[in-house]
């Protein structure tokens, strides 16, 4: 449910700089900021995991894919605050057990 807590109040920000703060941070209702839902790990957000998340993560680990900023917010899979090789292993594994 929704109460004050919840509710952020924005003020509508011109058309041009509109457009970065939907993609930035979620739809924008002209009263409340929607935050955008995301899948730990769904690297190439599809909603699914796979084994391509795996193969993506690894790119940005080793700087082989420039990511998107919503590909960063997922690639910390296991929440320690760095993306590395323990994100991939860590996705991997539950991949694994969950096929």
């Amino acid at each position: 449910p929704l109460d004050d807590a919840n509710i952020i109040k924005l003020n509508v920000l011109p058309e041009n700089k509109q457009e970065k703060l939907d993609i930035g941070f979620g739809k924008v209702n002209t009263d409340l900021l929607i935050p955008p839902k995301f899948l730990l790990g769904d690297i190439n957000e599809d909603g699914n995991l796979s084994i391509l998340d795996v193969t993506l993560l690894q790119m940005i680990c080793t700087n082989s894919l420039d990511a998107k900023e919503s590909q960063k917010l997922v690639a910390d899979y296991n929440a320690d605050g760095q993306i590395d090789v323990n994100d991939a292993t860590a996705l991997q594994i539950y991949i694994s057990k969950n096929s």
